[in-house]
């Protein structure tokens, strides 16, 4: 019971003051010692999942309230290049940025407004110093990192059985298109669906490629959205011709894939029409086993889909206000820990913005 007070009350701490310091943020020295003790305790009970629980189950209590949510999924690489003596961190980056610090995978909810729910899975963890890349194709999934995606897609069909009642669409980027979690897809419930932009034109069972078939199909709609400005991009509003078919893919024909039958899925191509000149034109191509039966599901596909940058925004919270990449801790057992403070304390951030852009006229005394 001590220990859930002292952690309670370090979330408030958090919260108060989530762009101050760790240390400071515990009001004077006998705070921050006492909180990293907490961080540092040997106890089984204070690991990150154990820390992160109640939160992600308050997520999916507020996930079953909605007929629709959008999980979305990405991962996030925690550097923590400065500290050399740190026990437990691993590589990250690539050859040209190489680097040293934590990688974090998560499903993040939202509403249709765009006003997010929380966080209902994550994992840390650290990648090996070394890596056999041989014959990573003919590998099965488990023993590569990539197996995260259909672990976080496996992960949100065990949250999808309690609630049958809210349809849950699981969005990922290009790095989620894996034909392992297509197939894992066959045997999910009803109420689970994949939203994913395609990275590879696969081979269809047809023999075509798939953008060259779905840029033979009819233009079956259009859609005018408002694209939000980042970085030096200014906002603008995108025109986008629609186009989508029912196709049926091959998988590779390599380890144990070579008893999978053919998977039948849907296909949909966002392309921006007339963009201004120096953006980069909107030019996607979108997998789903939800039914695209009319231009208007292929809009709310596309829609949907675009919720999916809500998990960038939580990611620039975690690190620019929260701060989390400055944190100094003797292990990478440490680290994770007060990663689950901010990770709470980073959705409620996010949720301000949000509600105050969706929802103006709420009275502050909501939160």
């Amino acid at each position: 019971v001590k220990l859930h007070r002292r952690f309670a009350q370090m979330l408030q701490d958090r919260w108060a003051h989530p762009d101050w310091s760790f240390y400071t943020s515990f009001g004077g020295a006998a705070g921050g010692k006492a909180a990293y003790a907490f961080l540092e305790n040997g106890r089984a009970e204070l690991q990150f999942p154990s820390l992160l629980a109640p939160h992600l189950n308050n997520t999916r209590r507020r996930m079953a309230a909605e007929q629709v949510v959008v999980l979305a999924q990405d991962t996030t690489a925690l550097s923590s290049n400065t500290l050399h003596q740190t026990q437990g961190l691993g590589p990250i980056g690539d050859e040209r940025n190489p680097g040293r610090g934590l990688l974090l995978h998560s499903l993040q909810a939202f509403r249709l407004d765009r006003v997010p729910l929380g966080c209902a899975w994550a994992k840390v963890w650290a990648r090996e110093p070394v890596s056999d890349t041989a014959h990573r194709n003919a590998q099965s999934i488990d023993p590569k990192e990539s197996v995260r995606w259909v672990e976080a897609f496996a992960t949100a069909a065990g949250i999808a059985a309690p609630m049958p009642q809210t349809a849950i669409v699981v969005a990922g980027d290009r790095e989620s298109d894996i034909m392992d979690l297509y197939d894992r897809a066959t045997v999910t419930p009803p109420n689970l669906h994949f939203l994913v932009r395609a990275q590879h034109d696969r081979v269809l069972d047809s023999g075509e490629k798939l953008r060259d078939y779905l840029s033979g199909q009819p233009c079956g709609a259009t859609l005018v959205g408002e694209i939000p400005r980042r970085q030096d991009r200014p906002a603008r509003t995108a025109t986008l011709e629609l186009r989508w078919a029912k196709i049926h893919l091959k998988p590779p024909r390599v380890g144990g894939k070579n008893s999978w039958g053919i998977l039948p899925l849907w296909a949909l191509s966002a392309k921006e029409i007339n963009p201004p000149q120096g953006a980069e034109p909107i030019d996607w191509v979108l997998l789903s086993d939800w039914k695209i039966d009319s231009p208007k599901t292929a809009r709310r596909l596309v829609r949907w889909y675009g919720l999916r940058w809500g998990i960038e925004c939580w990611h620039q919270v975690l690190k620019d206000v929260c701060g989390v990449e400055t944190r100094q801790m003797k292990t990478a057992q440490a680290l994770s820990r007060a990663l689950a403070l901010d990770m709470i304390v980073a959705w409620r951030v996010l949720l301000l913005c949000r509600l105050g852009k969706a929802h103006p006229h709420l009275p502050a005394s909501v939160l």
